[in-house]
């Protein structure tokens, strides 16, 4: 995965107490990504932002404990 252009990012802690660091366009503030501290190696990436969506297959869910029913 190549991401092109510039981005910004800032660092949250998370209730766990980890850094989650999240990226967003610095023109119109769209979220592009997460990268956190507890899953090196892994990074989220909002779908909306993907050129060609079709390429990737979502190969995990998360926030599954605390979805509404």
């Amino acid at each position: 995965m190549e991401i092109t252009g510039t981005s910004e990012a800032y660092s949250v802690r998370s209730g766990s107490g980890a850094l989650a660091t999240r990226g967003f366009c610095p023109q119109c503030g769209s979220p592009l990504f997460t990268r956190g501290d507890a899953n090196p190696g892994f990074m989220s990436v909002r779908f909306p932002t993907l050129d060609d969506a079709s390429a990737f297959q979502p190969t995990l869910d998360i926030w599954t404990a605390s979805a509404q029913p």
